[in-house]
């Protein structure tokens, strides 16, 4: 499976100013302190030169994993510091208009119902090049339904307004690494249903492209 998106043009925004657009079934989430698209496309924004402290406050590190801070995990022998900490990352989404009903069939409970955008469900590819991590350099590619959590189908496009309403995620149906490092603390610490494969990040002046080889 490859995703390649084509790198749009970019201008500045103010970091607490993020922006998140839809454009058709294509989806943009600029990172802080990053870029905003000009063009309807999905795109890695980089970095603008943001302290670690202003990065941190900007991005809203979840209280759960602040009182991790000073834990340690031991993983088949493998001494975990938490929270793991990662910096300097790049990763790029692409949203994909898929059949509502084979959708449902791929999620594991009544509860869960695809998020629908007009008539249609959302399939979401995410990928992550996690440059300095704790446990060293890896990428993630994630493949997900975007869905709503609760006893009746929401709304077509009110969960993205009232997310904790309706329980607004995705559910992952494949997450592969490119390292067992990484698949060790995602399985042994968090439950994640990681595995281990051939992926890449490639990124140049017209586009930005992963790869995963199953």
């Amino acid at each position: 499976m490859q995703v390649a998106v084509e790198r749009p043009a970019l201008r500045r925004f103010a970091p607490h100013q993020p922006v998140y657009k839809l454009f058709g079934c294509r989806v943009s989430f600029p990172a802080a302190g990053g870029t905003r698209p000009t063009t309807n496309t999905v795109c890695w924004p980089p970095r603008f030169g943001l302290s670690e402290a202003a990065e941190r406050v900007n991005l809203g590190i979840p209280a759960r994993l602040r009182r991790e801070r000073g834990f340690y995990s031991l993983v088949d022998g493998i001494p975990f510091t938490m929270p793991v900490d990662t910096k300097d990352s790049r990763a790029f989404l692409a949203a994909f208009s898929i059949d509502p009903k084979r959708a449902t069939a791929l999620l594991p409970t009544s509860q869960l119902h695809p998020f629908r955008l007009g008539s249609r469900a959302l399939l979401l590819i995410t990928v992550v090049d996690y440059v300095r991590t704790d446990i060293g350099r890896y990428i993630e590619f994630s493949v997900g339904i975007a869905c709503t959590y609760g006893r009746r189908p929401a709304p077509p496009l009110l969960p993205m307004l009232w997310k904790g309403r309706y329980g607004f995620g995705q559910y992952v149906i494949d997450l592969p690494v490119s390292t067992e490092i990484s698949v060790k603390g995602g399985k042994g610490i968090w439950g994640m249903p990681k595995h281990q494969a051939s992926l890449d990040f490639l990124v140049d002046n017209h586009r930005i492209s992963s790869q995963y080889d199953q």
